[in-house]
């Protein structure tokens, strides 16, 4: 691992300014109020299962909002605490062919779990959730097994492109090649693909290849020369670093 970094609020992104990630998390955190209130008045069983798919995006998505204006660890730890109940106690995976952006939701749960290091009850908890709905993968077997050594490694992957090149990360080197080469362009059907591009809308949250740091802590690896590149989130790579 590289070096201990301490952010102070500085703002990661490099496509929006403090503004509007300001106004992104005030948007959401009253989507997510305004979820509450309705999911218990919900018309329909579909109006309902409907409103908490959306509570579960909206609070991950929010983590990376929070990060990428530059929020600290705790904040963010928060944020991902109370999404991560809404996951547990409600996540349902329709398959790839009906649910492409839950595959995404689940990858980030796990991974931003892992950097954050949560509680074991809490990680036992998400794991669950991911055995619950059968989702069987490489990429999410790998991150939970370097917690659970117990838990049954896939060799295929739900998503081919762009996660199956995560199994030639090995070091730097491969986190480099993956995220210049291949993650982008492979989430290139993705909802929030290119969203920073538009304008008068707060879909943008944030471009984080939140898997990449979870490898490069899990495998050891040193990635201080990964510092400044693109969709690397060094600063949640080193949450847990001693101070120095």
């Amino acid at each position: 691992m590289g070096k201990s970094s301490r952010n102070n609020n500085v703002m990661r992104d490099k496509h929006r300014n403090l503004e509007y990630f300001n106004t992104c998390i005030a948007d959401s955190l009253k989507t997510l109020s305004l979820c509450e209130a309705y999911i218990g008045k919900a018309a329909t069983p579909r109006h309902k299962e409907g409103l908490l798919e959306y509570r579960i995006i909206t609070s991950i998505t929010f983590c990376s909002e929070l990060y990428s204006a530059g929020k600290e660890k705790g904040e963010i730890m928060e944020a991902y605490l109370d999404g991560l109940r809404f996951f547990c106690e409600d996540f349902k995976w329709k398959g790839f062919a009906k649910h492409y952006g839950g595959y995404d939701i689940m990858v980030w749960f796990v991974s931003i779990g892992i950097l954050l290091d949560i509680e074991e009850a809490d990680f036992f908890k998400l794991c669950e959730a991911i055995k619950r709905n059968n989702a069987k993968d490489w990429i999410l077997d790998k991150l939970i097994h370097s917690r659970i050594p117990s838990w049954e490694l896939s060799s295929t992957f739900i998503q081919k492109e762009p996660y199956q090149f995560t199994q030639n990360i090995f070091d730097s080197k491969g986190i480099r090649e993956y995220l210049k080469k291949r993650w982008y362009k492979g989430h290139r059907d993705a909802a929030w693909h290119e969203s920073h591009k538009l304008s008068g809308v707060f879909a943008y949250f944030g471009y984080w290849s939140w898997e990449s740091a979870a490898l490069v802590k899990v495998l050891g690896i040193n990635d201080y020369e990964l510092k400044e590149l693109d969709f690397y989130p060094y600063d949640a790579a080193h949450w847990n670093d001693p101070l120095v």
